[in-house]
């Protein structure tokens, strides 16, 4: 009985722990970005859809956009080309991170050679 009730007061301290954050971005829009090894690990994926859930039923407004990295690099090697990266974060594709050509990528869509 007593490992029970600890889960709920354990529960119970994230979500107060939580409170701030919740009232702050009540009604508004967040971006979730998932991709990567959480799409290839099924209870990661399990895990995301939850706190997904959890985030729209607390009043905010997510949205999931595709990191796409590993996918991304998989078909430019398809290609015959080696990904190229800028600094040291590989999945910011948006951000301009990504190393990009005429030949490997236009306006999104992939192109082949």
């Amino acid at each position: 009985m007593e490992k029970a009730m600890q889960k709920y007061l354990d529960k119970a301290e994230v979500l107060i722990e939580a409170l701030p954050y919740i009232q702050r971005f009540n009604r508004k829009i967040i971006v979730v970005k998932y991709g990567g090894s959480a799409m290839v690990d099924e209870e990661l994926k399990a895990r995301v859809i939850q706190d997904v859930t959890l985030l729209k039923l607390v009043g905010f407004k997510p949205i999931i956009v595709h990191g796409g990295g590993k996918e991304i690099s998989k078909w430019v090697k398809l290609s015959g080309k080696e990904p190229e990266f800028y600094g040291t974060t590989v999945y910011q594709w948006a951000a301009g991170d990504r190393c990009r050509d005429d030949g490997t990528c236009r306006d999104g869509t992939w192109e082949s050679e």
